[in-house]
């Protein structure tokens, strides 16, 4: 033997039919159900339950939502939050947006609400750091972050839906508390339609529990 092989590989056939790519895997939208405060431990569980949906591919999300409101720091942040998930994100509101609920709802690029949904407009309330007596000093750095809120606020509602400083001013949203109907939250932007919730059939549903 002279050391060479006796049968060398030959080269596949010009145009050999490959063995097909497996499918890829199929990414279900999803729909979460969220129901309470806008404050931990529910705040938390829902940025985990959309971290989780993205970190497994999820470009859509639904957020079926209802809150009477509750922190307002929290509130901001999971605006922002929301915001910045890389995914179509849809508010629906099944039920109540009060108070800072309003601002992240308005994280949605598409929001709806069902026809007997209410939208509830208020001052903002900053809680005493103790209970007791407080300086002028904490009472006005108190007073300074309700203003502080107040604009965000404003802010978001101008960019976000269809309000104007006119509006501000003679519905006087943040002087008295409010009470509005699915018909103006329409009109003015918070939603773009009014409509029956609807989770697509195929989905992934989950509700976040508190």
């Amino acid at each position: 033997m002279n050391g060479q092989n006796p049968n060398p590989p030959q080269p596949p056939a010009p145009n050999q039919p490959q063995p097909p790519s497996p499918p890829a895997p199929q990414i279900k939208p999803v729909s979460f159900i969220f129901v309470g405060p806008i404050q931990n431990p529910a705040a938390k569980n829902l940025r985990n339950v959309c971290c989780n949906t993205v970190s497994n591919g999820t470009k859509e999300i639904q957020i079926l939502f209802s809150s009477n409101g509750g922190d307002v720091g929290e509130g901001f942040s999971l605006y922002n939050f929301l915001r910045a998930l890389p995914v179509k994100l849809t508010m629906h509101s099944i039920g109540f947006v009060d108070s800072i609920a309003m601002m992240v709802f308005l994280a949605g690029e598409q929001r709806f609400c069902s026809s007997d949904s209410t939208f509830l407009f208020h001052d903002f309330a900053t809680n005493f750091p103790t209970p007791g007596n407080v300086t002028r000093a904490q009472f006005a750095e108190l007073h300074r972050a309700s203003e502080n809120f107040r604009l965000r606020s404003q802010e978001l509602l101008k960019l976000r839906a269809a309000f104007t400083d006119e509006d501000f001013k003679s519905l006087q949203l943040y002087d008295k508390t409010t009470i509005y109907d699915a018909g103006f939250a329409k009109k003015k932007g918070i939603v773009h339609e009014v409509k029956d919730a609807v989770i697509p059939a195929g989905s992934l549903i989950a509700n976040v529990d508190f």
